[in-house]
């Protein structure tokens, strides 16, 4: 499901840079799973900064709002670190959370 935001964002864009909708949508859509991570505040002001950085339409459009992302990133103090885990069947979880908790739960 994509958000409101995201399709917010996108619709300005095309706009502003005169753009067919219909000719980008599904480029449009189809990139979402890669800027998935974005939070959902983040769209709205990504518009001002994707305006005032690209010269033009952009042609890898996934790089390019993960560009505008980091830009926003850094200018909001917005720590992006922050990984989710499950904790049950995820491999990459780190163990030391548990061994930390463990110890916690056991004082």
């Amino acid at each position: 499901m994509i958000p409101e935001e995201y399709k917010s964002f996108c619709v300005d864009l095309v706009r502003s840079f005169d753009k067919d909708w219909s000719k980008t949508q599904l480029k449009i859509d189809f990139a979402y799973k890669f800027l998935e991570h974005v939070p959902l505040k983040a769209w709205p002001e990504m518009v001002r900064i994707a305006i005032e950085t690209w010269d033009g339409w952009p042609r890898n459009w996934a790089k390019s709002v993960k560009d505008i992302y980091e830009s926003w990133r850094r200018d909001a103090g917005h720590s992006g670190a922050v990984i989710k885990y499950n904790p049950d069947d995820d491999v990459r979880f780190p163990v030391n959370l548990m061994t930390q908790a463990f110890k916690i739960l056991c004082e």
